[in-house]
Parts: C-alpha cells; structure tokens; sequence
C-alpha cells in the first residue's frame, strides 16, 4: 500500500497524514500541523499570537480571499475588546 504524499497550502510543505480543513475557508485541506495552529490562533487572544502565526494566517488567507484575513482581525480585535470590557467590569465590582 503507497502513502500518497500531498501539499499543504498553507505551510508549503508535503505531508502524509490525514489532512485538516481549514477553519478560514472550510474547504481547503491543510496538514495537521496547520490545522493545529489555527484552532490556537482562533483561541488565543490577538495580542499573544506569535508574529510569526500572524504573518503565515496573512499569507495563506491572503492567498484564498484578501478580505477572509480582514475579517478574522476584525473578529479577533472584537474579541479582545469585549474581553477587555468584562475585565474592567469585574474590577470595578470589586
């Protein structure tokens, strides 16, 4: 039985296990690694993403549709605003 061997379009490298679909377009089929590291950059807050992850989500959503990486900076800026929000709201009852 032959592995067959596929591209990842995100990271650019080839790869043998079972792909992952990415989370920017829910169709492209991406290494697992890649797959990794979106579900933790959909996690983590904007500001504690490594440059590097920025950089590589910029490129490939760039590549797929420009405005998907528009969209997703918009929802992660949201995102740490409404946290923001609820931590000074809990503060101040404090």
């Amino acid at each position: 039985m032959s592995t067959r061997v596929k591209y990842c379009k995100r990271c650019r490298n080839n790869y043998t296990d079972y792909p992952s679909l990415s989370r920017r377009d829910n169709e492209t089929e991406i290494c697992s690694k890649c797959g990794n590291e979106e579900a933790m950059n959909d996690f983590m807050k904007i500001n504690t993403i490594p440059i590097e992850n920025l950089i590589a989500e910029s490129i490939f959503c760039n590549k797929l549709k420009p405005s998907i990486f528009e969209e997703w900076i918009k929802f992660k800026i949201d995102q740490l605003s409404d946290s923001e929000d609820k931590d000074i709201g809990t503060r101040r009852a404090s």
